[in-house]
């Protein structure tokens, strides 16, 4: 029971860790795309 629930959360960090990976790197490509500003 407790591996079961340790490999499930380990699949849902993952996943997050997966799509907060995903948004930086299209938040750095807009970024470098755009000309140098504050923002």
């Amino acid at each position: 029971m407790l591996a079961k629930w340790i490999r499930r959360l380990a699949r849902n960090f993952a996943h997050y860790l997966f799509q907060l990976m995903h948004a930086w790197l299209q938040v750095a490509r807009a970024r470098s795309s755009t000309p140098s500003s504050t923002m």
